[in-house]
């Protein structure tokens, strides 16, 4: 990564919680869950995403 983000959005409760991006280091070494999550840049920030399949009919 050529920056460190300002702010880290998880999915929480059927919205967002903003975590710093330290705190965010910190749950993911504590939490193996976290390294399944799909994140993606935003303006400087990273946002989880739900990674959905769509089938074509």
């Amino acid at each position: 990564m050529k920056y460190v983000p300002r702010k880290v959005y998880i999915k929480k409760d059927g919205g967002y919680a903003e975590l710093s991006y330290q705190d965010f280091c910190r749950r993911r070494q504590a939490d193996q869950s976290y390294m399944d999550k799909l994140f993606i840049p935003v303006q400087g920030c990273l946002l989880e995403v739900v990674r959905k399949l769509l089938y074509m009919r």
